[in-house]
């Protein structure tokens, strides 16, 4: 977002007022596989996060982030994450106060 102003709007929204719904989590490879990614390595496997804004509604909005192994961006996991804005007592969902920047930062995930 090029406009400070709304940047750091979107920051507060984000920082204050933003609280997760729900999380959801697919693994992409799971147990000996999981294991053995992680078995031979000294200081850590490195991983890449690649995320984007997936859907933008009236109170919440998507963030896909797709989890890959850096060095072969082989998949690892996506986690998905609902997040919603709250009233300044933390309360109740309100409209979201920057929902035209969110629509212009949302991409199309491909599958």
């Amino acid at each position: 977002v090029a406009d400070v102003a709304k940047r750091q709007k979107l920051l507060e929204q984000w920082t204050r007022y933003a609280v997760m719904r729900s999380i959801k989590l697919e693994m992409h490879l799971r147990g000996k596989e999981w294991e053995g990614l992680f078995a031979d390595s000294i200081s850590g496997t490195a991983v890449t996060i690649h995320p984007s804004l997936t859907r933008v509604g009236r109170t919440s909005y998507t963030i896909q982030n797709k989890v890959t192994k850096s060095d072969s961006q082989q998949p690892l996991a996506t986690v998905e994450t609902v997040m919603v804005q709250l009233d300044a007592s933390l309360s109740k969902a309100v409209p979201l106060t920057c929902s035209d920047e969110l629509r212009n930062l949302r991409r199309d995930v491909p599958s």
